[in-house]
């Protein structure tokens, strides 16, 4: 089936494993900054990646805030994701895709949750934590996304509520 899976353009294939083939999905996104959706997180990686012409949502951030929930949300695809997982070892607060390692922290940490809004307002936490510290002034007005996913009922975007257990 990897065969026959590059032949097609990769968002075509992948929403179409994802609504055909796969039942569980593992997600692994980066703890990376994006200038719009406040992190290249779980929602962003899995929403982008299963539209065809995501383009259209990517300079807007008001689209954006309300697509990225909507794809993430939709039955073939949220039902079917088993884990989520942040790579947190090096994040990126600045830059977005290019490789900017002046602007990276090092939080050594990997996370792990069924809850796709909670990891990605901890990464959204986490990158103003390094921007605080590099003296880089903080992103405060991207959470609309975050909250509308909240509202979805995909999980929760209040700190307050997340539960963290961490293990050495």
């Amino acid at each position: 089936r990897t065969e026959w899976m590059w032949r097609m353009p990769w968002p075509a294939a992948l929403t179409r494993l994802l609504t055909r083939e796969f039942t569980r999905l593992i997600n692994i996104a980066p703890l990376l900054n994006h200038n719009h959706a406040g992190v290249s997180g779980i929602l962003y990686t899995v929403a982008s990646a299963s539209t065809d012409n995501f383009f259209r949502f990517q300079n807007n951030a008001q689209l954006l805030e309300r697509a990225v929930p909507e794809i993430y949300g939709m039955t073939n695809i949220a039902d079917r994701v088993a884990l989520n997982i942040v790579d947190a070892l090096i994040g990126q607060y600045e830059g977005q895709q290019r490789s900017r390692l002046h602007h990276a922290s090092t939080p050594n940490e990997l996370r792990f949750s069924q809850d796709p809004v909670a990891l990605d307002m901890l990464s959204f936490l986490e990158l103003n934590r390094a921007r605080a510290a590099a003296g880089v002034p903080l992103v405060t007005n991207l959470t609309e996304l975050y909250l509308n996913a909240r509202l979805m009922e995909l999980g929760t975007d209040e700190p307050g509520r997340i539960e963290i257990l961490r293990l050495d």
